[in-house]
């Protein structure tokens, strides 16, 4: 083993190995269960709102719309402490398969709008992350 330092007790160090990262990878820590439900609150308001807004008028009838959105708000409640963590820790990759949960609702030809939107959300946790560190 090839070493930064010929003799390292004299100078009070630790050897460090040469052409090897001497940092834990310590991606992924977390997973995206929680996150997911973020996610899913997001998209399920949006839902709503496109549904609420087809007839061009709010009404009564778009309140059971909201059903959905309340369900998904406590799973993201119930996960909120863990959420936050899990979308420090966000890859890419999984930031891509978040945003693929829009396949899930119904949210018209604002698709693409809504799926730019929660993309930007999760890049920039992501993006603060790196930059805390």
């Amino acid at each position: 083993m090839e070493t930064a330092f010929k003799n390292n007790t004299t100078l009070g160090v630790l050897p460090i190995e040469l052409g090897k990262v001497n940092a834990p990878d310590e991606t992924n820590l977390y997973g995206t269960e929680e996150i997911e439900d973020f996610v899913d609150l997001i998209y399920s308001a949006m839902e709503a709102y496109e549904k609420a807004m087809r007839d061009a008028k709010l009404g009564l009838n778009d309140l059971i719309l909201l059903g959905n959105v309340f369900v998904n708000l406590a799973a993201s409640v119930n996960g909120a402490n863990i959420a936050l963590a899990q979308a420090l820790d966000l890859s890419d990759g999984e930031i891509t398969e978040l945003v693929n949960q829009s396949a899930k609702f119904e949210l018209g030809e604002s698709t693409p709008r809504y799926r730019q939107i929660v993309k930007e959300l999760l890049y920039k946790f992501q993006t603060y992350n790196v930059f805390r560190n």
